[in-house]
């Protein structure tokens, strides 16, 4: 299957979800390996108190990759619909105050922290 010519409106929707769950599965497996020998690393380098570091600090950015999967996904999808009704301006418009509402939520979390 071409990447170029997925048909989402029509298409054969096991064939639609292989495309779709192969690429995600290998990128979530290579964030977990990420995680993995980052911790391996940090654990030899540094010691116990670099492992409690990044212990404290996996939930912020958990939190902070979840807020910005939101308003992402949400924005996507919306502005899809726009850009399909032919409305490029209000796409625009939409993707831009997600990008602005999430870097101003960012950045009240870094100086919160």
């Amino acid at each position: 299957m071409n990447g170029d010519k997925i048909d989402f409106g029509s298409g054969d929707i096991s064939r639609l979800f292989r495309a779709m769950f192969f690429p995600t599965l290998v990128g979530m497996v290579s964030l977990t390996l990420l995680n993995i020998f980052d911790g391996m690393f940090v654990g030899h380098g540094v010691g116990s108190d670099g492992l409690a570091a990044i212990n404290i600090v996996a939930p912020l950015f958990l939190i902070c990759t979840g807020i910005g999967l939101m308003f992402g996904i949400g924005a996507s999808v919306i502005g899809g619909i726009r850009l399909a009704e032919n409305n490029v301006k209000s796409a625009r418009i939409i993707m831009t105050q997600a990008y602005l509402a999430g870097a101003v939520i960012f950045a009240l979390i870094t100086v919160w922290v």
